[in-house]
């Protein structure tokens, strides 16, 4: 899947997290800004600590969210409040809608291989438990599959999202 804008360089991350660094530093505004940001919880600073660059990622992020006029002029100031207290709610929609098409993905495997087994001798319970346990293990390793009619298994359940409609009827609407 291709991005939208494409990931920062290590470059421009460093630059970044010097900027936000500098400006918190200096700027008791920025600094401020910066803390509000870390105690409203929307940048996790005892998560991203954890990572080798940790520092580099909170200023960084402090940066993008505080400093970025493109965000501040398009977006407004409270935008990334707002996008964390929706982000809770849209991580359980994807999570079920997964869990949903993984199930319908196994039962449409258990179909398929049942009517093969059909074709071959009749069911038996055991070989049911069998069929559920094979597809398990079949869809596990690729949430949406390889083959043909398992390539469109979220559009033919869901339909085209609006978006994709939107983009095919006005390709500069994005």
């Amino acid at each position: 899947a291709k991005l939208v804008l494409p990931p920062q360089t290590t470059w421009a991350t460093l630059y970044s997290a010097a900027s936000g660094a500098m400006a918190a530093a200096t700027d008791a505004g920025s600094r401020n800004a910066f803390e509000e940001l870390v105690d409203d919880g929307i940048i996790q600073d005892t998560v991203l600590q954890n990572s080798p660059s940790g520092s580099i990622l909170i200023f960084g992020l402090f940066d993008q969210l505080h400093q970025n006029p493109l965000l501040r002029k398009h977006l407004g100031e409270g935008f990334a409040a707002e996008f964390c207290q929706a982000l809770a709610p849209a991580l359980t929609n994807f999570h079920d809608i997964l869990y949903q098409l993984q199930q319908k993905q196994e039962e449409n495997f258990v179909e398929r291989q049942k009517e093969k087994e059909n074709e071959k001798s009749a069911s038996s319970p055991e070989d049911t438990a069998a069929l559920l346990f094979k597809a398990h293990l079949a869809m596990s390793g690729d949430i949406l599959g390889s083959d043909d009619d398992e390539d469109n298994a979220l559009e033919s359940i869901l339909g085209p999202p609006a978006w994709k409609n939107q983009a095919e009827q006005d390709p500069d609407s994005l």
